[in-house]
């Protein structure tokens, strides 16, 4: 038998031992959960209104003015986020050798997007969809000359014709079924055509870029690069620009400067990322169009300003002796302005004939009111 427990520690255990709950029904629960949370809810708002009458410093701003700042934000377009996304470039040096690396460098610039056009290909394959559309055309014709002569009901009635399919090897309706998958095919190869003969030819400085890549890197194999070779048969994705020479001028010239300074300005983080080979200068597309755009606004102020300058001078700074070569000076000036004008338009813009004479016509006859105004104001006393 074995030793009894004594009591004292029997009541130390059983204050030690947390209380055993007591099982409740569904309902009661329900109810006992409902109150504790509104007592939680009445206590921390009394907390609230307790720290809201002891510190009556704290400003909290009003739910008006936060309403304006997110209208602000709207207006000004500004991001919800505080970090900028990740941003994740495909970087030249680290793409595998061979059509990996040379897509990445096609990629990297809209200017080396060059491709061939297979233009024999699609001249032969126009060819032979021809020729089959010929063959079945005269099939028709026979078909149509004999069903002339011998019933023309068949010529005038669809429903006829179609009822004879046990008396005839074939029917008009099934060549023409078998016609119009051809002639579908022959369009659509026939405009896709179309499309690539009018696509834009690579400039010869783009043609260099990528020739001679693909010639001293050699990310292919002999044979595998013959395409860049073809120039004849080469088109650029680079849609045409007004005043492409002009961004290639520009790009030509910034390649004088120091090769730091112009990427620190010309070129963003992205573009300054996807490679640092220092043989290739990769600009951003809308850093030099600024560029460009600036040129030719400060052309175009030139070619206003700088006539009228010039005839204003003249017009004032002479005697009533030399008027007849003062006519002829102004004359001179209004023929060499509105011809640098016109050839402004013709390299910078894409302006028909008849649009260069309306605009060069527009801007002699404006040089010339110009004239007859200071020789009004010069001849009355």
């Amino acid at each position: 038998m074995g030793d009894p427990k004594p009591k004292a520690l029997e009541t130390d255990v059983e204050k030690a031992l947390p209380p055993t709950p007591i099982p409740l029904s569904p309902s009661v629960a329900q109810s006992a959960l409902r109150s504790s949370e509104g007592t939680l809810s009445n206590q921390s708002t009394r907390n609230m209104l307790d720290e809201d009458d002891s510190d009556e410093d704290i400003f909290t701003p009003p739910q008006n003015s936060c309403r304006i700042r997110g209208w602000c934000n709207a207006l000004l377009l500004k991001p919800s986020y505080k970090r900028p996304f990740r941003r994740i470039i495909r970087k030249l040096e680290k793409c595998e050798s061979g059509y990996p690396y040379l897509a990445t460098f096609l990629d990297s610039d809209e200017n080396f997007m060059i491709f061939r056009r297979f233009g024999f290909l699609h001249t032969r394959l126009l060819l032979r969809t021809q020729d089959e559309l010929r063959i079945m055309e005269k099939e028709l014709d026979q078909m149509d000359q004999r069903d002339n002569f011998q019933n023309i009901k068949l010529l005038q009635c669809r429903v006829d014709d179609d009822l004879r399919k046990d008396q005839v090897p074939e029917t008009r309706e099934s060549l023409l079924s078998r016609i119009e998958p051809t002639l579908l095919k022959y369009d659509q190869l026939l405009l896709n055509s179309q499309q690539l003969a009018a696509a834009n030819r690579p400039p010869q400085r783009d043609y260099n870029s990528v020739a001679n890549f693909i010639y001293h890197k050699k990310p292919l194999l002999q044979g595998d690069d013959d395409f860049i070779y073809r120039k004849e048969d080469l088109i650029t994705l680079r849609p045409g620009r007004e005043s492409a020479w002009l961004d290639a001028a520009v790009e030509k010239l910034l390649k004088l400067f120091p090769r730091g300074a112009v990427k620190y300005i010309f070129c963003s983080k992205e573009t300054a990322a996807k490679t640092r080979d220092p043989d290739l200068f990769l600009p951003t597309k809308s850093r030099v169009d600024g560029l460009v755009s600036f040129l030719i606004m400060a052309m175009v102020l030139t070619l206003l300003v700088v006539p009228v300058y010039a005839l204003y001078h003249v017009s004032t700074k002479i005697n009533n002796d030399s008027l007849e070569n003062s006519n002829a000076i102004c004359i001179a000036i209004l023929l060499v302005s509105t011809l640098m004008f016109s050839a402004a338009l013709a390299l910078f813009t894409r302006a028909k004939r008849h649009e260069l004479l309306g605009a060069a016509a527009a801007y002699c006859a404006l040089l010339v009111v110009f004239i007859a105004n200071i020789g009004d104001s010069r001849l009355s006393p």
